[in-house]
């Protein structure tokens, strides 16, 4: 009878751990998920969650970290806003700002003056934003409500057209299911918005579809080149990054479609390990950050890679063939110029001898007033004639020049480069230099305004994440050199 009794209460115990087990699973993986928790906040928060004590213990962790000012964190990181509420909107078509409690940090990228991070509604019940920093006092300037609720996974800055591109979705325009797009907002149009002026998202100044792509996890910007990856995760898939080269005025190149459909094409692809979270191009070298859930995350560094080599050759190749094309187009228009002028001499020419018949028909008729105005228009047309030889011969000495400069470009072997499919990968084993950082890395990038500086960015702070307790929060960006 006592056997029996203890195991009923051996059973009861066993069974109160299941239902707590399963109600904690429920509460921190289903209900926080899909709950935002109320708040009297009316602007988005910028304080902190963690205190400098216990942010380093978090970090004290990692070797790889060692190097951080522990004593310095105040100066050498950035608070990431909005973490416990963010000013936005439920909505484009909202009339009211409203309070978001779930915002999860995505993506970053610098500028000379200013840091942006991205981060999207973990509810979807809002749209994702921006938030723009001041580099040198590290405080929060203002948020961007992005048109929509895009995922926003990465963020990045081309400073050469000014403009930052957000990994965004929208309708495929050919099946009318869900795709890829890559959205830009001007630095000019960032800086003069004000959303409680406006209530209103910022406009996006330019929207491209990109092809083979359901939706993008990252992007990044090198050498007028956007990169921009998948993240995948289980076994079946990989992940990988393709390279989409801007035009001259900022904007995807595009091909065109079913008649009207414009939709952006990429070229160099590389398969890359799973997990990827984001991928940073320079000189010489590339970095992917991986990250899964609680495990610890990984930063590495491909050096000289072959798929590194051969977009470099590539982009080489891109920027000779646009001065190409542009050599050509000065010669051609060189060429109609001169035809045109040519054409116009010979008009003149006519004329000439018109009025030089007329001429000796006046003075047989003895008409001096005629013949006066005759002679008055051929001077002219003779002058015309001169002035013409002159630019034609200006002209003919220009069109020598620039075919004398024209680069030496085969473009019959250029575009049969561009119809080769080659395999490139970056995985695990290839990588140069690993390092390991804290869980839920969402993206590390590197900035070269100054000082040449690593940013890393978590997302381990969010709502829906720092409730579990499974891994270490981080509730700044990490300036890391």
């Amino acid at each position: 009878m006592e056997k029996k009794r203890k195991r009923r209460i051996v059973l009861l115990i066993v069974l109160v751990l299941i239902i707590t087990y399963i109600g904690y699973r429920y509460y921190a993986y289903s209900y926080r998920y899909g709950t935002e928790p109320e708040t009297d906040l009316v602007n988005t928060s910028t304080e902190p969650l963690l205190t400098e004590e216990q942010l380093i213990k978090n970090l004290s962790k990692y070797e790889d970290l060692s190097t951080l000012n522990v004593n310095n964190l105040s100066q050498t990181s950035y608070v990431i806003p909005g973490l416990l509420a963010t000013k936005t909107m439920a909505g484009d078509n909202a009339s009211d700002f409203s309070m978001c409690t779930s915002m999860t940090p995505q993506g970053i990228c610098v500028t000379e003056n200013y840091l942006f991070i991205s981060a999207y509604c973990h509810t979807h019940s809002h749209n994702s934003v921006l938030y723009m920093m001041d580099k040198n006092s590290h405080q929060f300037i203002k948020e961007i409500v992005l048109s929509g609720k895009p995922h926003a996974g990465n963020i990045a800055y081309d400073d050469i057209h000014n403009n930052i591109w957000i990994a965004c979705t929208g309708e495929n325009l050919i099946t009318g299911e869900k795709s890829a797009y890559l959205n830009s907002v001007s630095l000019s149009d960032i800086e003069e918005y004000n959303f409680d002026e406006t209530k209103k998202p910022i406009a996006y100044n330019q929207k491209y579809m990109i092809d083979g792509f359901r939706s993008a996890s990252f992007i990044s910007f090198y050498r007028n080149n956007l990169f921009v990856g998948h993240y995948y995760e289980g076994e079946w898939k990989d992940s990988y990054v393709v390279r989409f080269p801007l035009n001259d005025e900022g904007g995807l190149e595009t091909k065109t479609v079913f008649g009207n459909k414009e939709i952006a094409y990429g070229k160099e692809k590389a398969i890359i390990d799973q997990y990827c979270q984001g991928v940073y191009f320079d000189t010489g070298y590339c970095v992917l950050m991986q990250s899964s859930g609680t495990k610890d995350s990984k930063v590495q560094s491909f050096v000289n890679s072959q798929f590194q080599q051969d977009v470099e050759e590539m982009i080489d190749l891109d920027e000779q063939y646009k001065l190409y094309l542009k050599q050509k187009e000065v010669i051609q228009n060189l060429e109609d110029s001169l035809l045109e002028k040519e054409q116009e001499l010979e008009h003149i020419k006519e004329e000439i001898e018109d009025l030089k018949e007329k001429k000796e028909f006046l003075m047989e008729d003895e008409d001096k007033e005629g013949y006066q105005e005759l002679i008055e228009d051929l001077s002219k047309l003779k002058q015309n004639k001169n002035e013409l030889e002159l630019e034609i011969l200006s002209i003919k000495k220009e069109k020598n020049l620039e075919m004398s400069s024209l680069i030496d470009f085969d473009e019959k072997a250029y575009q049969k480069r561009l119809k080769e499919s080659k395999e490139y990968t970056l995985k695990d084993e290839q990588a140069d230099r690993t390092f390991v950082f804290p869980a839920r890395l969402e993206q590390a990038m590197i900035s070269n305004y100054g000082n040449y500086e690593v940013y890393l960015l978590f997302e381990s702070g969010a709502y829906s994440y720092r409730a579990q307790k499974s891994v270490d929060i981080v509730d700044r960006v990490i300036v890391w050199g």
